[in-house]
């Protein structure tokens, strides 16, 4: 990684619509939207996870690419952080 930039959005609720408006969001501004590819990783949220949440992804931005994070690996989700204080 070149460099790192950290994006942020609160939504009231989780779910496929909010996160989509984080990943349009993301995906609008540079150096990510002229990216040959840019990954999102995830963790198996129901928001994002399986095959129509890849490919909803992708459908939307054919230069994205969803990796998933082990679903067994909870110590994880410290990197996948989703709570709203």
């Amino acid at each position: 990684m070149h460099r790192a930039r950290v994006f942020g959005r609160c939504a009231p609720t989780t779910g496929i619509v909010p996160f989509m408006r984080l990943v349009a969001q993301v995906m609008a501004r540079e150096p990510y939207a002229s990216a040959k590819r840019t990954f999102w990783v995830v963790d198996n949220g129901s928001s994002h996870r399986g095959k129509a949440a890849i490919t909803r992804l992708t459908t939307a931005f054919p230069h994205a690419v969803m990796v998933h994070t082990p679903v067994h690996a909870s110590w994880l989700n410290q990197v996948v952080r989703h709570d709203v204080v």
